[in-house]
Order: C-alpha cells, then structure tokens, then sequence
C-alpha cells in the first residue's frame, strides 16, 4: 500500500509540475494563443514542448520532470501492487 500512495503522489507532483514547465515553454514560443490552442490538444502539448525544449534549447529539465518522473512512479505502483498481491 505504501509504494502505491507514494506512486501516485510522484505521478500527480510530476505531472502538474510538467503541465505547467510544458505550458510555460508553449507560452513562450507562442504566446497566449499559443496556450489556448495548448489546453484543447493537452497530449500533444506535453509530447511535443518537452521534446522541442530538449533538442532546440539542449534543456533536459522539462523531459526528465514529464517521462522519468512519471516512469518512477509508474514504478512504484507496479512494485506497490506485487507486495500487496493485486
């Protein structure tokens, strides 16, 4: 039960916390439509800002906040439900 919440903490932390690094770099390449248009195609949003950060701008920060943190809790949860016999 423990790694599970702990999954699920890190999945809903790192998510929020890549929605917002990926809508701030929509924001800023193209501005306040830019953002609109962000929020009603949200997947492709948080694929394609996090990719086009880490190739253009050589930053890695928004990439490993979205995949990995969201790998480690997938993790988590996974290992959670093997203790726990789900």
């Amino acid at each position: 039960m423990g790694f599970k919440v702990l999954g699920y903490v890190v999945g809903i932390i790192c998510g929020l916390l890549g929605m917002v690094i990926d809508f701030a770099i929509v924001s800023e390449i193209a501005g306040f439509w830019g953002v609109v248009v962000g929020i009603m195609f949200l997947p492709a949003v948080f694929h394609c800002s996090s990719l086009v950060c880490s190739g253009s701008r050589g930053n890695l920060i928004p990439l490993t906040i979205t995949y990995v943190g969201g790998g480690i809790a997938a993790l988590f949860v996974y290992i959670g439900s093997k203790i726990a016999g789900d």
